[in-house]
């Protein structure tokens, strides 16, 4: 036995490539396994990216088209099924960590680039359990890939990266607009570095803003057509409730990745300081690497001092290259012994974090985890029966209920979230001519009498989650129904004969 694990340590050193990408292969098996088996229902983010994709169009009413699309993509690909969703996080942070990897090759050599890519591993962002399908984690794929175009294009000069980059920058705003950070901190790169700025006087920088810009028109033109609706909800986000020690935390987040980098090598060197290798900081790597990770923080640090909200999950991508800054800044040289310790140490560290996650999944009831939709549909079913026999037409109301109608009956009706009016005036004439399911809290559906004028009669319904080992919980939620507009008009027609 011993000689069993001391030959897989030697694996380990010889092989730094070869183990990492059996870990990623393995991480994408085990979260999507564990999230498929233990978790009942999708998450909000995930619901409403899948609603997104099938509205299939140039924008929604949040953001770019770009992770609906995906979103619904892989929803088809697993036939409906949850796992396509659990499945497309997890490979949208194994292509971020691996591009982050080949970034780092440019400048360093395999165990050191394996090292950058590997400590992303150690940030909750690429350990998750609870986590799923979002526009997050498609920047978190899109941005190293960027990167490693960008690079390629600066350092080898060919004209063929210059191209990918401009697309994978197109893709990046096609998904979300804080993109737009991660093209300032090459923008900064580009004038800042000498041999770089040289480049301005070649066709690639500009024939990749033509692709840029070429992806984004259609985008462009569905948000004019639409008074600028992705924009307007940024700024109603950023004027939510704001507390004044939301700065410090943000400042926390900033720091948490560039820490737990630097905690992690500090841990691994430690044993073997006193003979460890020395070398000289790569100060330029280590500047290329903090430009692309401080921008957008910096940049959201000053919107939370101006006392506009910014939610601390928007900082995830720029933690990508935190890895790559603290390995640059080593004063050590990276060994095959100094990497087979950190992945030990990250071995370690995924056991345990699964475990706990498994068990919390196991033991601890969560109504947004372990509630079976079929418990919700069977009951909104036999609600909408009481008045229509045929499908449910549109479903308005709360994000994540509204979601699970759509997501988990055969019609998959369309969504109209509450506090989204510009998409009740889409489906106005659809609503108007077939009527509407509500369903949700009461907050969430006061709007839709000011929308309509008209005093819906709810009723409260309840389902039960329960974990597999846990206690079962009630939950419960409106529903009403709104008629169409003949039926409406009937009703009025005999309430005014009455009187």
């Amino acid at each position: 036995m011993k000689n069993f694990f001391a030959g897989i340590l030697r694996t380990v050193e010889d092989h730094p490539v070869r183990t990492l990408l059996c870990y990623m292969a393995a991480s994408v098996v085990i979260w999507t396994l564990q999230c498929s088996l233990l978790q009942n229902v999708l998450s909000l983010d995930a619901l409403e990216a899948i609603a997104w994709g099938e509205e299939f169009t140039w924008g929604n009413a949040k953001h770019p088209p770009l992770s609906g699309w995906l979103a619904e993509l892989f929803s088809l690909l697993a036939r409906r099924a949850d796992w396509g969703s659990y499945l497309a996080c997890q490979l949208m942070l194994v292509t971020g960590v691996w591009f982050v990897y080949r970034t780092s090759r440019l400048f360093l050599d395999r165990y050191a680039a394996v090292l950058s890519a590997t400590l992303l591993y150690f940030l909750t962002y690429y350990l998750p359990s609870w986590m799923k399908f979002s526009t997050y984690f498609v920047e978190i794929a899109l941005a190293p890939i960027a990167a490693y175009c960008f690079f390629s294009a600066t350092e080898k000069q060919k004209l063929r990266f210059w191209a990918l980059f401009g697309l994978t920058c197109g893709l990046g705003l096609l998904n979300k607009y804080s993109f737009g950070l991660q093209i300032i901190g090459f923008a900064i790169l580009m004038f800042a570095v000498p041999a770089y700025r040289k480049q301005l006087r070649r066709t690639g920088p500009y024939l990749a803003a033509l692709i840029a810009v070429a992806l984004l028109v259609p985008h462009l033109h569905w948000l004019v057509e639409h008074d600028f609706l992705c924009l307007r909800h940024i700024n109603d986000r950023m004027n939510e409730e704001h507390n004044w020690f939301d700065p410090l935390v943000l400042l926390g987040v900033i720091i948490y990745p560039l820490a737990t980098a630097a905690a992690v090598l500090a841990l691994t060197v430690f044993p073997g300081r006193r003979t460890a290798e020395r070398k000289t900081p790569d100060k330029g790597l280590f500047a290329r690497a903090m430009v692309l990770t401080m921008v957008p923080g910096v940049f959201y640090l000053a919107l939370e001092l101006a006392g506009n909200a910014v939610i601390t999950m928007w900082l995830c991508t720029a933690a990508s290259w935190t890895g790559l800054a603290m390995v640059a800044l080593c004063p050590f040289r990276i060994t095959p012994q100094l990497w087979r310790r950190v992945f030990v140490l990250l071995v370690i560290v995924t056991a345990a974090v699964f475990t706990g996650t498994t068990l919390d999944l196991l033991f601890s009831t969560s109504k947004k985890l372990h509630m079976r939709p079929e418990a919700v549909i069977t009951t909104v079913r036999a609600f909408w029966q009481e008045h229509r026999r045929d499908e449910i037409p549109v479903v308005y109301g709360g994000r994540w209920y509204a979601g699970v109608i759509m997501n988990y009956t055969p019609e998959r009706p369309p969504v109209v979230e509450a506090g989204i009016p510009d998409r009740f005036h889409q489906l106005r004439e659809r609503i108007e001519a077939r009527g509407v399911l509500l369903i949700g809290k009461s907050k969430e559906l006061e709007e839709f009498a000011q929308l309509t004028g008209y005093q819906v009669k709810f009723r409260t319904l309840s389902a039960v989650a329960k974990a597999p080992w846990g206690e079962a919980e009630d939950f419960h939620f409106l529903v009403g129904y709104y008629p169409p507009r003949p039926a409406r008009v009937a009703g009025k027609e005999r309430n005014a004969a009455k009187e």
